[in-house]
């Protein structure tokens, strides 16, 4: 959670903003476990980075959807841009 709150900072518009600010921002995402449509639909306009991260093995009790996930070694990580054009 940490790195993603990190990303999520160096991407907002260069204010300040606590990491509880950025936590309540990053909650408001609806995210569920599974195939993501919206980015598969976005591949096309965009460069999609794909990787790797190692999370904490606990069990996380999503109270949105009232679902628990967990414990996972390691998690999806999907990093969106857009194509330059020359």
């Amino acid at each position: 959670m940490a790195n993603t709150i990190n990303v999520l900072y160096l991407h907002t518009d260069n204010k300040k903003r606590r990491m509880s600010t950025l936590r309540t921002w990053g909650s408001t995402f609806t995210i569920q476990p599974g195939i993501l449509i919206n980015v598969l639909q976005l591949m096309k306009a965009k460069v999609i980075s794909f990787d790797k991260t190692y999370i904490s093995h606990r069990i996380c009790y999503d109270k949105k959807f009232e679902k628990v996930y967990g414990p996972h070694r390691c998690g999806q990580t999907v990093i969106a841009r857009t194509k330059q054009m020359n």
